[in-house]
């Protein structure tokens, strides 16, 4: 037994207790940290809350309006965007561009955001084709690459939409290479090919131009149209023929 104390003795003692105010003073110690925490955030937020507010608000819009810049420069929308035809006049080496010559109306024009593509279309073929002469609508997708896109032309015929065809574009630096792929054959020339005008980036210009393609054709089409209709005892006036006749041709064909 002696021994046995001995051992104890000679070992290391256990620490000692602490005294019961030291505990109360530690914890008291953390709770008024975490009060004075708290209450800094709360009058930080007191301080500056339409700060917060505004900043919490902008966010989702400061999301969007990143998200949108990534996704035009992802699939090139600035490239992809102009009025593009095959007569252009701003090209010194336009031989080597191998532009369509088969049918001089072709063109195209195209507005692209984030990688969808709308704009208008004509041709020979489009002008000559449709219940009324004029351009055509467009709706397509850019792909992941951003140097190819698939399309479709389409337009309002009795009041429905009606898909002309569709057909896919291959994009260089300043030519366009359209195939044509499902619907209406023979509305694209083969090959198909356009170039960029860089001088038209004017909005009324350039449907001014697209308008312009057709003129003949349309004129010839309001022209017999008219004189149908006067052989009915319909006439028309003048200056409501391009609006009315547009609307007629269409119902006629839905």
């Amino acid at each position: 037994m002696q021994k046995k104390r001995q051992r104890q003795a000679k070992g290391d003692a256990p620490p000692a207790a602490k005294p019961w105010y030291q505990k109360t003073w530690v914890g008291a110690t953390l709770v008024a940290g975490a009060i004075g925490t708290l209450l800094s955030g709360i009058s930080s937020v007191l301080l500056n809350g339409p700060t917060y507010i505004a900043n919490a608000e902008k966010m989702p819009g400061e999301f969007e309006r990143v998200s949108n810049k990534f996704l035009s420069w992802l699939y090139e929308d600035e490239k992809w965007t102009g009025y593009f035809g095959t007569m252009p006049e701003a090209y010194a080496d336009i031989e080597d561009m191998q532009l369509t010559k088969s049918d001089r109306k072709l063109t195209v024009h195209l507005m692209a955001e984030r990688g969808y593509i709308g704009g208008e279309i004509v041709s020979q073929a489009i002008c000559s084709g449709k219940p009324f002469p004029d351009y055509l609508l467009l709706e397509g997708r850019v792909s992941m690459s951003g140097d190819s896109a698939s399309v479709v032309a389409w337009d309002v015929v009795g009041g429905k939409r009606q898909n002309y065809f569709t057909f896919s574009i291959e994009r260089e630096p300043a030519v366009l290479t359209l195939r044509q792929m499902e619907g209406v054959q023979g509305v694209l020339p083969v090959p198909a090919r356009v170039a960029l005008y860089p001088e038209m980036k004017v909005e009324e210009k350039i449907y001014e131009a697209l308008r312009e393609v057709c003129k003949g054709e349309r004129e010839l089409f309001l022209d017999k149209l008219h004189e149908q209709r006067a052989k009915l005892g319909m006439i028309l006036p003048l200056h409501n023929r391009t609006r009315s006749m547009r609307w007629l041709a269409r119902s006629r064909s839905g």
